[in-house]
């Protein structure tokens, strides 16, 4: 299993999109899938990037992004990997819990974080995923 951004996430809804990430059962941490479902939930109170993708999904594209096919697309339990998350604030310091439940899904699911948006791999995440060697790959 590979952990994936959301971004990855509208890869997948692409049929031209050719990646060896579609040989793998993805994971999206739930904070990630919340980012999803409030983007679609509430389209005119926010107009970034990902609110306007959404914008123009079918309603099929819609309904797997609220209900991901689970041999395709698994979004974990948040309390699976809470505490985790919550160890590993010793050793990267303070952080949302986006990236605490990202990086805890990565060492959960022994994967790199795999990023659709380059600006997800930078920063904060980035300087956190280090301090726990976990891998930020940038999907192109």
């Amino acid at each position: 299993m590979k952990v994936v951004d959301e971004y990855i996430v509208l890869r997948l809804l692409d049929p031209q999109w050719e990646s060896s990430l579609l040989d793998e059962r993805l994971v999206l941490p739930y904070s990630r899938h919340w980012r999803l479902l409030s983007a679609l939930g509430a389209p005119s109170r926010s107009q970034g990037q990902l609110s306007q993708r959404l914008q123009s999904l079918s309603s099929d594209a819609v309904d797997f992004i609220r209900r991901p096919h689970p041999d395709v697309l698994h979004v974990p339990d948040p309390r699976d990997h809470i505490l985790l998350a919550a160890e590993l604030l010793n050793v990267t310091g303070a952080s949302s819990l986006m990236f605490a439940e990202t990086l805890a899904a990565c060492i959960a699911f022994e994967s790199d974080f795999h990023c659709g948006a380059p600006r997800n791999a930078i920063g904060q995440l980035a300087e956190r995923a280090a301090a726990i060697d976990v891998v930020i790959r940038i999907e192109d």
